[in-house]
């Protein structure tokens, strides 16, 4: 059984300038993610290569393409928090699944969600390549997801979200759950919505475009139209963080 992403901090000392940086964070991830720190060097030693000579903080996942990856951002709360919440699910996530929608759904950032006929399965792996060079460049702003609109469970979905069961074609769209376009405010605790809803802020019928005919640019295209609009409603934060 695969485990769930953890989030480890490797520190000098409990007196590193980012240790509360770290303690805050995991108080206010902590109904989200799993938190752990590390002092002693001959763990470190194991773990990095060497002892910590400043702080490293780390989320370890059960995923073959990113099984480590270390925070490089400002060590403020924040900006912290939502590197954690956007890299602790796949780049590109699979949505086959009602309870992988939810947490999707969850995480308080906007999804960028393709909605496919069955037609794409063949040509997936190499549709993947463009969405995953997209998805990575906006990492910390949008998720990738896709789902099967004609299989279990996305029919009923479909509907929830005003695609009649008789449309062609796929549906590129932005979906939201009971938040602003802007996602969640990262300097409060995060907590679970009460219910999965779906809001949508930006959205494409493809119609009669195959899987071939999906490029990188048209997919950038989208996505840029829709952060513009985001920015202009509220410029993104400038996050200064504490110096070691």
């Amino acid at each position: 059984e695969e485990k769930p992403p953890r989030v480890v901090g490797f520190f000098p000392s409990n007196a590193s300038a980012a240790y509360p940086v770290f303690r805050d964070t995991a108080r206010k991830l902590q109904g989200l993610i799993s938190f752990g720190e590390c002092f002693d060097a001959a763990m470190q030693r194991k773990f990095l290569g060497a002892p910590a000579k400043k702080a490293v903080l780390q989320l370890v996942k059960a995923d073959k393409r990113e099984r480590k990856l270390t925070y490089q951002g400002p060590l403020a709360q924040p900006p912290l928090s939502r590197w954690v919440a956007t890299h602790s699910v796949s780049l590109v996530q699979d949505l086959s699944t009602e309870s992988s929608i939810e947490s999707h759904m969850a995480l308080g950032v906007p999804v960028f969600l393709l909605l496919m006929p069955d037609s794409y399965e063949d040509e997936l792996t190499e549709m993947m390549v463009a969405f995953r060079a997209v998805a990575s460049s906006v990492r910390e702003r949008l998720l990738f997801g896709y789902g099967f609109k004609d299989t279990e469970p996305w029919p009923v979905f479909a509907q929830q979200l005003g695609i009649p069961a008789s449309a062609k074609g796929a549906f590129w769209m932005i979906v939201g759950n009971g938040m602003d376009a802007t996602g969640r405010d990262w300097s409060t605790a995060w907590l679970a919505p009460p219910s999965l809803g779906f809001q949508i802020y930006a959205m494409e019928a493809r119609g009669d475009e195959t899987a071939e005919d999906v490029t990188q640019a048209k997919v950038q295209a989208f996505v840029d139209r829709f952060l513009k609009q985001v920015d202009e409603m509220a410029p993104p934060q400038v996050w200064e963080g504490v110096v070691e």
